[in-house]
């Protein structure tokens, strides 16, 4: 069978989508549970069970997991062999039945294919000048015949961190867990151990053989997240998708759209915030255009340039109705979004304990090279130590926390509204939010609200108290508020101006033409220089 069209980087191919259909039909013949397989994406790598056409749609968007030519996980014998496999001359075979060392040991000899058409690694005199990859391989060699420590006859140092990382990867362990395990293991092993010290360690060493994986943006829509979330079972960045949770957030349904397909309406309440239909996604597109769009080498979100954040705001009308009304809400939850995503990078891949080079190694690949040093160096500078110790006592203090999850305040009272029949009050929202899926309210869900500072209870992102006329509020905007006001109502009043004068120039013409049509001698017209002819 031909197998040549999984190396296809152009994954809309008519060859690509046909080899992925015959994959499909072959492995729901041969290997379905239910109406499920194993999905062999570069997401999910083997390892989590979908649906035949969520398959199909991760084989498109994510492509083939690089190396599985044998499709032994969906039915095929192991012994039979690919349309174009590198190593056909050397002969080798895999048995159905043999053990995990003769496994890996043959898995080797397969990687050396290419570079020494013996297939054998034993006579390092044969090679003078041994390239990069001979040498990793020789090295892995070596490891697979060292002992786990003195005495272990059971595993290799290779073999058992083989296993080891692949329960983490079904575990969705995080690093700082391993390190932990590594640690246990170190110390209950015999004096000799060849066990690494952390995670890194042992991810340098997999990526010889090609057990890393490669984190990839199929879409330039940031369709594989942008997400929001992890990138997925990547071992190269140091995360792994945790079960069945979510992966980087898609929203293919709204940047698939093209011109010519009608633009998205969204409803706005009083104070510009999203309701009713598309109000629920709403907020994680605003999120995929902001890790787009957005800088990230700022240390100050009003260090972020006007203009970008402006064009973030035109480049969602281009799928969306959005009246100006919306405009603030947009750009505060933008700088939400923002926040939120380089503290996820840092949750995720930064390690005070390792070096620049190790750190630069681990980037996210949502994120340029440029922006990823500017947040290292900001991550260990003494000032972002100084504000994390600030906002992680902040963080201690709270102790009102609402129940609605990721529900907005303004849908909760969007759709309390409907269910009361009349405007529901404020009071009403607060228990609302506060009270727990069992009926039961939490200790802070009382009809007494005390402002925080800056904001109001239960509306959410965008109004404050000066907005809504909360009393003992100083009503006072801020001079450069004001300005920013007064210059865009100025501009929309000169547009609006020039659109009218447009219109009456425009009419002025067509009764112009009127008359000078009505004036002239049946049958006469004008010629393109204005005489009659």
């Amino acid at each position: 069978m031909d197998k040549t069209w999984m190396d296809h980087e152009d994954r809309h191919t008519k060859v690509y989508l046909q080899g992925v259909n015959s994959f499909l039909a072959f492995a729901l013949r041969n290997s379905a549970v239910g109406n499920k397989i194993l999905c062999p994406c570069r997401k999910y790598v083997n390892s989590f069970w979908r649906e035949g056409s969520e398959v199909r749609e991760h084989l498109i968007c994510d492509g083939f997991l690089k190396g599985y030519r044998i499709w032994n996980l969906h039915g095929e014998a192991s012994s039979s062999s690919t349309g174009n496999h590198d190593c056909d001359n050397v002969g080798a075979e895999f048995r159905e039945e043999s053990t995990e060392e003769d496994d890996i040991s043959e898995f080797l000899r397969d990687l050396a294919c290419g570079l020494d058409d013996r297939g054998d690694l034993e006579d390092d005199d044969a090679f003078q000048q041994p390239n990069q990859e001979l040498v990793a391989i020789q090295k892995l060699v070596e490891d697979n015949s060292q002992e786990l420590y003195p005495g272990c006859k059971n595993y290799s140092k290779l073999r058992f961190l083989v296993r080891l990382l692949h329960i983490k990867l079904l575990g969705g362990w995080t690093d700082r867990s391993f390190d932990l395990l590594l640690d246990l293991l170190n110390d209950v092993f015999p004096e000799g151990s060849a066990l690494p010290k952390t995670f890194h360690e042992s991810k340098k060493l997999v990526k010889s053989i090609g057990l890393g994986y490669v984190s990839i943006h199929a879409c330039e829509n940031d369709c594989l997240g942008s997400n929001d979330d992890v990138t997925g079972p990547d071992l190269n960045n140091g995360t792994q998708e945790k079960g069945r949770g979510r992966g980087i957030t898609r929203k293919e349904n709204i940047f698939s759209r093209t011109p010519d397909m009608p633009k998205l309406t969204i409803a706005f309440n009083e104070f510009g915030q999203p309701i009713g239909d598309y109000s629920k996604e709403f907020p994680n597109v605003v999120g995929c255009q902001v890790r787009k769009k957005l800088p990230l080498a700022c240390d100050d979100w009003r260090r972020v340039p006007a203009e970008k954040k402006y064009e973030l705001w035109t480049d969602l009308k281009e799928f969306y109705n959005l009246d100006d009304i919306a405009f603030d809400w947009v750009i505060t939850t933008a700088w939400k979004k923002w926040k939120e995503f380089k503290s996820k990078l840092k949750q995720l891949y930064f390690d005070n304990k390792l070096d620049d080079a190790e750190l630069i190694e681990r980037r996210d690949n949502r994120v340029n090279d440029a922006d990823w040093q500017s947040l290292i160096d900001y991550w260990q500078s003494p000032e972002h130590e100084a504000r994390a110790v600030i906002a992680k006592a902040n963080r201690a203090k709270l102790s009102l926390l609402h129940t609605s999850g990721s529900k907005s305040y303004a849908r909760v009272r969007h759709e309390l509204d409907k269910q009361l029949g009349r405007p529901s009050r404020r009071d009403e929202v607060f228990v609302k939010t506060h009270t727990r899926k069992n009926g039961v309210p939490s200790a802070q869900a009382a009809p007494i609200i005390k402002e925080p500072r800056g904001s109001v209870r239960t509306l959410g992102l965008g109004p404050t108290p000066q907005l809504v006329g909360t009393p003992g509020v100083k009503c006072h905007m801020s001079t450069r508020l004001q300005l920013e006001i007064l210059a865009r109502q100025k501009a929309d009043n000169r547009a609006a101006a020039l659109e009218r004068e447009l219109q009456l120039m425009k009419e002025r013409v067509d009764r112009m033409e009127q008359r000078m049509e009505q004036g002239r001698p049946n049958g006469e017209t004008l010629s393109q220089h204005g005489s009659n002819s």
